[in-house]
């Protein structure tokens, strides 16, 4: 589904990642980017690229932290929020593309099991278990 999305999403201008940061971001707006990185699960140093290139693009901006002189917050510009309407656009088309002829039965089940699996998995990481 990645390589599917990378290919389709060329049009847009947006990598994978990329496009992820922009979803995330929208969801968490004015978010540090120490947040942001530790929500995606990839280092800080990954997500300072990332938002250097999509700040670059005007697609998100960095304001300052209205709490911590040495922290930005990260927001999603008007033309990152067009791009975003494209991104979705993009992920509708791809996912249907991947479950077509699956059964509405067999995508929920899957969708359920999948959702427990994440679940489980982040409650041992928020407990401090190890893998």
């Amino acid at each position: 589904m990645r390589k599917r999305f990378n290919d389709a999403a060329a049009q847009v201008g947006l990598t994978l990642a990329q496009a992820r940061v922009l979803v995330y971001l929208d969801r968490n707006e004015g978010i540090s980017q120490k947040s942001l990185a530790e929500i995606l699960e990839i280092q800080p140093i990954t997500l300072l690229r990332q938002v250097d290139r999509l700040a670059e693009s005007g697609l998100l901006e960095r304001r300052p932290n209205p709490t911590d002189r040495r922290a930005q917050c990260l927001h999603v510009t008007a033309t990152g929020r067009d791009v975003l309407e494209m991104v979705w656009k993009v992920g509708r088309a791809v996912n249907a593309n991947a479950f077509d002829g699956v059964d509405a039965d067999d995508r929920a089940a899957m969708e359920a099991i999948l959702t427990v699996v994440r679940d489980n998995l982040s409650v041992r990481v928020r407990a401090g278990e190890e893998a």
